[in-house]
């Protein structure tokens, strides 16, 4: 056989060889909505999501479409990768859900990145949640935890509660988003504790008819309102740092009982206390 013949025979079979290897190696990427199922499946099975015991789910690639969540009791660990949406669905949604934790992961480009629905106990940590409309948004829902998650350049309110009570914000840092923190109808009883929130479009923290909050130890600075108490009353500030924004500290309502809150010296305006 002819050197020639026999050299390109060996360079196409080697080409052959690379490119199945190439391919063989490729991770995998999800195809429509993921689905953890109330049974502890995952769907398709083709997920890019492991599981040994059907409590704690790993994440083992990038993920590009929604996840919805329908089994309580469980980890859900990102393991640093990323769930990236289209502009369109929500990152993570939970409907009628408890007791899921949401860790390390990277959330970005979807209407929410996280929502919950009428779910309760659940924790959102150690997160990175950007360039979505909403960061995360709570539903009906209470006795949620959001900590220590970096919640950045939301088209909205990095985390935005309606009619949702008894939960606790604390350690995140909220930065470049329409609003910060933003607690609406009836979000009652909630905890903000230790966050950063800073050089957001309009509020830092609002309170919108929502009453008997706590808001401790909070650094706002850099926004258009700092804290913001509307239409809301019973509601304690303590230790709050308020400064540079343009407008630090605002209360503003249609009744007397809108005028009664809980302020005292240890909240500070530009170094000086309220």
């Amino acid at each position: 056989m002819p050197r020639r013949l026999v050299s390109a025979i060996m360079l196409t079979l080697l080409l052959i060889s690379m490119l199945t290897l190439t391919i063989g190696t490729q991770p995998v990427e999800a195809v429509g909505t993921i689905y953890i199922r109330a049974n502890g499946s995952v769907d398709p099975p083709t997920a890019p999501i492991s599981t040994l015991d059907n409590v704690t789910y790993t994440f083992t690639y990038h993920i590009y479409k929604s996840i919805v969540v329908e089994r309580s009791n469980i980890i859900i660990d990102g393991e640093g990768y990323t769930v990236q949406g289209d502009g369109s669905g929500r990152g993570f949604s939970l409907y009628g859900i408890g007791n899921v934790t949401i860790k390390s992961t990277n959330i970005k480009g979807f209407l929410s990145g996280i929502f919950f629905y009428s779910s309760s106990n659940n924790k959102v940590t150690d997160n990175s949640i950007t360039a979505n409309d909403d960061g995360i948004e709570i539903t009906d829902s209470s006795n949620n935890n959001i900590s220590g998650n970096s919640i950045t350049a939301n088209n909205g309110p990095g985390i935005f509660f309606a009619r949702s009570s008894n939960s606790i914000i604390s350690g995140n840092t909220i930065a470049n988003n329409n609003y910060g923190i933003f607690l609406h109808s009836s979000s009652n009883t909630n905890n903000i504790t230790g966050n950063t929130i800073r050089t957001n479009e309009y509020h830092g923290i609002v309170l919108d008819s929502s009453s008997n909050n706590s808001i401790n130890g909070n650094i706002v600075t850099a926004n258009n309102y700092g804290i913001a108490i509307t239409d809301s009353s019973n509601n304690t500030l303590r230790d709050n740092v308020m400064a540079g924004n343009k407008y630090n500290f605002d209360v503003w309502g249609l009744a007397p009982t809108h005028f009664v809150n809980d302020v005292d010296v240890s909240n500070t305006v530009d170094g000086k206390p309220i």
